[in-house]
């Protein structure tokens, strides 16, 4: 299995992707709704598993990110209150918590419709 988002070349290609051996398991963060409509409409052969975590572990493990990963040195940590109010805000490279658990909740049955 691989991460999408760390197989996309600074050029956007996808060539890693394309030479994986088919069925292929490939795991992202990308919303649902970014994904190409020939990749997500009833047809196709592509299948979607959508896992949900507990939104106070999403709290927690994007403070952490944010402080270790994504945020400038020159800047002051974030604090764990201004994580929680980014989250309740929506504020996500993501998306929404809830709009994208939503959305995918709202296409579960595609493949078997």
């Amino acid at each position: 299995m691989i991460l999408l988002e760390l197989s996309i070349h600074g050029s956007g290609s996808t060539s890693l992707v394309d030479g994986l051996a088919s069925p292929r398991v490939i795991s992202t963060h990308i919303p649902y709704s970014l994904f190409p409509d020939r990749m997500t409409e009833g047809s196709s052969p592509c299948r979607f598993v959508y896992l949900c975590r507990d939104p106070k572990d999403v709290v927690v493990s994007k403070w952490h990110f944010s402080n270790k990963v994504v945020r400038p040195e020159e800047l002051p940590p974030l604090t764990l209150d201004e994580a929680f109010e980014s989250f309740c805000q929506g504020v996500s490279h993501e998306g929404p918590f809830w709009g994208t658990g939503k959305l995918a909740w709202s296409h579960r049955r595609r493949c078997c419709s």
